[in-house]
This record gives structure tokens, sequence and C-alpha cells, in this order.
């Protein structure tokens, strides 16, 4: 899919969009991730505030970066970016392995909109590239990353601990692995 093409999916009755992330959505961004309490769940160290700036550099990151290492699209409902998912493959060590990192505006929590993006990437990456497990960090208590996860077929697999902000906590991994049939199905 080029950064051009859209997908859509029907969530609970919300029709979703995913599309390349584009440097005109910078402002947009800013205002998804300026949200303390979404910033509290995610496992990066972004500033707070985030600004436009931040934003920009981001989104040229993610333009910049190489086509197949990165599977990244914006989350757009009703024509705006409502979040991100993407998934990033582990090009040096384990190339066949990607690791999965999603977020949503706070107004789109808990309407199953995670648990649909995530289901659709899953689908996509596995059927259009060589990644055959995929896997997730997050922090118990972001309960809704952890629930949209599990329903859709991630495995908790380890639980250490992490330092984040100076603050040590425990951080979950769970992992998904491509379905593959050795014998013909009927």
């Amino acid at each position: 899919m080029s950064e051009n093409d859209e997908a859509f999916i029907n969530v609970n009755g919300i029709e979703i969009c995913f599309r390349g992330w584009k440097m005109e959505d910078a402002p947009e961004m800013a205002e998804i991730i300026n949200n303390k309490k979404l910033q509290d769940n995610m496992l990066a160290s972004l500033p707070f505030p985030y600004t436009e700036k931040d934003a920009a550099w981001q989104i040229k990151s993610m333009l910049s970066a190489k086509k197949n290492l990165y599977y990244i699209f914006g989350i757009v409902y009703n024509k705006k970016k409502i979040g991100s998912i993407g998934i990033r493959r582990i090009e040096k060590t384990a190339p066949i392995i990607g690791e999965i990192g999603f977020f949503l505006s706070e107004a789109h929590w808990n309407k199953g909109i995670a648990t649909g993006s995530t289901r659709w990437i899953c689908a996509y990456v596995f059927e259009k590239t060589d990644i055959t497990r995929i896997f997730a960090k997050t922090f118990p208590s972001n309960i809704a990353s952890c629930r949209a996860l599990e329903k859709t077929g991630f495995v908790l697999v380890e639980t250490r601990k992490v330092n984040k902000n100076g603050n040590t906590m425990d951080l979950r991994i769970y992992e998904k692995n491509k379905q593959i049939h050795l014998f013909p199905v009927e």
C-alpha cells in the first residue's frame, strides 16, 4: 500500500480509514499526542507539551524511513486523523519479526478502534510481507491496550521491569505468530 492509498474497515458501526502520514498532518498529530494521559501509556518518553514542531519531526522521520522497515498508518475517522498504528521490522537481529505500536486520541478510546486497527494491520503485514511474528509492549495499567492485543490473538509471553521517566514499572510483552499451514487446508 503506497502512502496515498487508503484501506477501510468498519468497527462497531464506525468506518475507519488507514492512510500514510503526510507533513500537513502535524497539527492533528500534535493535538492527539499532547495529552498527558495518552503519553503516560506510551513507552517512549516524549516532550510535554508535545508541539506541532515535535509532530513534524516525527512525521519527517517516518517518511524518510526505509519502506520495508516501517509499516505505519494514520487512523482516520470523519476525514480527521484520530491516531496511528504501525509495525516496525526488527531489521538487524530478526528481520522476520515486527513490533507493533499504536495510539488513539482520548475521545476515541474504548470504542473497539484499537482492536479493529490491530486486527487489520496484523493481517496486512502477515499477507504483504515476510514477517512471521509480531510482538507488542505495554504497561499493565494500560488495560485497554492489553485487551485489544488479547482480543486479536496476542499472547502474554513475558513481564519485565523497565524505567520510564525515572520510575521502575512493569512492562508486558505480547506476541502473535502468523498462522502457517504446513499441510493443505481443506
